[in-house]
C-alpha cells in the first residue's frame, strides 16, 4: 500500500489477531496513518489524519458532510461497550440510523448532486476466533451470515 502507485484516494483498516491495528488513508501521492484511540479504530469517508488535513484538500466533505459524524457514531456505540466489545455490538453499531438516509446504515437515496449512495455490504470479523460475519446492505434489513476462517479456506457456519 505504501509503495504502490494509486490513481484515487481510499481507506484501508488493517488488523492482526495479536492486537495490532492501523488505518491507512491513501491518496494518489500520500499515505497517512491512524492508530486506535482507547482501543477503537473507526473511519468513514474523509481524511482524519492531522497530516492529511495540512497536505490535502478533502473535497468529499463538501459533497457528503455526513462523513464527519458517521465514524463518531460507530466509535461512541463501541466505546459504550468497551472493553468487552462483541461482534453483536459491531453489528448493532453498523445498523445506526441517525440522520438517515445519511447514516452509518445507508439506504439507497438520491443525493442533491444526483448520486445514489447505499450500504452495499457490511463485514465484521473476530480475528482471534477466526470468524467472519457478512450482510448485504442495508444491514438493518438483512441477516449477518457467519463464516469460519480456517487455514487455507473459508467455511460457511450453519
Amino acid at each position: 500500500m505504501v509503495r504502490t502507485a494509486r490513481a484515487f484516494s481510499s481507506n484501508h483498516l488493517l488488523a492482526h489477531a495479536e492486537g495490532e491495528a492501523i488505518d491507512c488513508e491513501t491518496a494518489p501521492e500520500d499515505v497517512f496513518f491512524l492508530q486506535p484511540e482507547e482501543g477503537i479504530l473507526a473511519h468513514s469517508n474523509h481524511f482524519r489524519s492531522p497530516a492529511a488535513g495540512v497536505r490535502l484538500r478533502d473535497t468529499g466533505i463538501g459533497r457528503y458532510p455526513d462523513t464527519l459524524y458517521r465514524d463518531r457514531r460507530l466509535r461512541a456505540a463501541l466505546a459504550a461497550k468497551s472493553p468487552a466489545i462483541t461482534p453483536d455490538d459491531f453489528q448493532a453499531g453498523l445498523r445506526d440510523h441517525f440522520s438517515a438516509p445519511d447514516s452509518v446504515c445507508r439506504h439507497a437515496a438520491e443525493r442533491s448532486d444526483g448520486t445514489l449512495i447505499a450500504t452495499v455490504a457490511s463485514l465484521v470479523m473476530d480475528l482471534n476466533e477466526g470468524r467472519l460475519w457478512v450482510a448485504p446492505g442495508p444491514v438493518c434489513e438483512n441477516r449477518y451470515e457467519e463464516y469460519r476462517l480456517e487455514k487455507g479456506s473459508l467455511a460457511h457456519a450453519v
